[in-house]
């Protein structure tokens, strides 16, 4: 007897599911290079091969041609682009397009002119390259005097502020950052922009005594407005547990390695500060002292009965970014811009060093103190940030699940849709191992159902992960050898219908 025909299943009924499957996981698994397409793998031959400078540096020319066609309808002056190279030499670009490029300063006074049109003593404004800042700093001395200058980081354009020898890019007007290195420059500027709600800032004080918890949310006063939590300092560390994902606002005066504040009786306590940012690190919170010589607490009273507000801080809580935020605690009355410094610790942790004149030492702290003990208002000298790095909200926007990392998330699902492609093997391998429940086993139908639901769970939650690559790859190679069968099988079955 001749052996019946037998269709391969990659067009049956699982074969669409199976394929669809197919493409889910290797789109899952995939490292990014795999997916890219012709243009971006010739692109990396050429990066190989030397070419990535010169490619890299066309790309942020482009950029910058882009940026400076749509600046200069904005401004009544003229405006033009300029990116230095490794040699020194300068290439300027208008708003037309047009470009040319100097080698020296004539040519700089020479070409300048003929791309804005205009004479020597209207000078423009000058959009800086990225490299040309963070990579070619050297060469920008050779640069004519210019109305303004700024740099194209990404698509925002920053201008630059000079204070002696060092360099500060404008964030937001009377905030500069630091422009030493571009990782920090690069994770400052997505830290000061990174947008604020009210009710994600919470001011804590400093009591001893107080409670030893803190809220999930925010407590509201009749306005509606968040009120102050007051907590135990020495319970802090843990009570930031239920703070994840929230911006803690703690006030007192840095000493070394020592957060002091001041009791509302009079006296001093202190905490270790690193207890306070480990804990912040290990709770993701975002985490940031106000420095104050006065150091006393938000809540309190002085001892003329004034009761203790950080000044500018109602007006912080409504502003959009971190930024506005931390130039409103500073105060509009302030004469010299805030300076910000970042560096990224090797726990992901990103540090803000956010700096004014200093009024914590001398006349200047007395002073303060005073107008503190006067008025109730508690005037900020500067502040340090602990803040969660952009890397790490990276990561914790991509869980599904909080706590689970995502990499662990993802090769979960991954192995899970590899287990849905081998699902007729790997029920195979189910079956032997757990035969299926027989009904007259159970008292009555409740527990028999139930037991069914668990095995069912078992099986798509564990067993089905477990065993998905290897049940995959068998079910595959069966399918493909099927397939491949098939001619021959159809020729057979023609031969034996022939015979017969």
């Amino acid at each position: 007897m001749s052996r019946p025909f037998r269709r391969p299943h990659s067009c049956g009924s699982l074969g669409p599911m199976i394929c669809i499957a197919w493409l889910v996981l290797l789109l899952a698994v995939a490292p990014a290079p795999a997916r890219a397409d012709w243009l971006t793998r010739i692109l990396a031959a050429g990066e190989r091969t030397g070419g990535k400078a010169v490619v890299a540096r066309a790309g942020a020319i482009d950029r910058l041609a882009r940026h400076v066609k749509t600046a200069a309808a904005g401004k009544s002056g003229p405006v033009l682009g300029a990116a230095a190279s490794q040699e020194g030499h300068w290439t300027f670009i208008n708003a037309a397009g047009e470009r040319l490029t100097a080698g020296n300063a004539d040519e700089m006074r020479r070409i300048i002119p003929v791309l804005t049109g205009t004479t020597g003593d209207n000078k423009p404004a000058l959009i800086l390259s990225e490299d040309s800042i963070f990579r070619h700093r050297e060469h920008l001395r050779s640069l004519p005097p210019s109305a303004a200058q700024s740099v194209l980081v990404g698509t925002e354009a920053y201008p630059l502020v000079r204070r002696g020898e060092a360099l500060f890019a404008e964030a937001r007007p009377g905030v500069l950052i630091e422009t030493a290195d571009r990782v920090a420059f690069d994770e400052a500027a997505f830290q000061l922009a990174r947008p604020l709600q009210r009710s994600e800032v919470r001011i804590l004080s400093l009591t001893v005594d107080g409670p030893q918890t803190l809220p999930r949310l925010p407590s509201l006063g009749t306005d509606g407005r968040p009120l102050t939590d007051m907590i135990d300092p020495y319970r802090l560390p843990a009570a930031l547990s239920v703070m994840t994902g929230q911006t803690a606002v703690v006030i007192g005066r840095v000493d070394g390695t020592m957060l002091n504040f001041r009791l509302p009786a009079g006296g001093e306590r202190s905490l270790l500060l690193a207890d306070l940012t480990a804990a912040a690190v290990r709770h993701d919170v975002n985490l940031i002292v106000l420095q104050t010589p006065a150091a006393r607490q938000p809540g309190t009273r002085t001892w003329l009965w004034q009761r203790v507000e950080v000044k500018g801080l109602d007006e912080a809580r409504d502003r959009a970014t971190l930024a506005d935020f931390l130039d409103a605690m500073a105060g509009s009355d302030r004469t010299t811009p805030i300076t910000v410094g970042a560096s990224i610790d090797a726990s992901g942790t990103t540090r803000l060093a956010l700096r004014q004149p200093d009024t914590g030492t001398g006349l200047g702290g007395l002073v303060a103190d005073l107008t503190a003990e006067v008025t109730g208002r508690i005037v900020s000298a500067g502040a340090d940030a602990y803040l969660v790095s952009a890397d790490r909200r990276s990561e914790l926007q991509r869980r599904l699940i909080p706590g689970i990392p995502s990499s662990l998330q993802i090769g979960y699902l991954a192995l899970l849709v590899a287990g849905l492609i081998g699902l007729p093997a790997a029920r195979r391998w189910w079956l032997r191992l757990w035969p299926p429940e027989q009904r007259a086993e159970y008292a009555g139908a409740v527990g028999y159902q139930a037991a069914r639901i668990v095995k069912l769970l078992v099986f798509v939650l564990l067993f089905l992960p477990l065993v998905g690559l290897p049940a995959a790859v068998w079910h595959t190679i069966r399918q493909t050898a099927d397939l491949l069968a098939w001619p021959f099988r159809r020729i057979a079955a023609a031969l034996a219908r022939s015979r017969a």
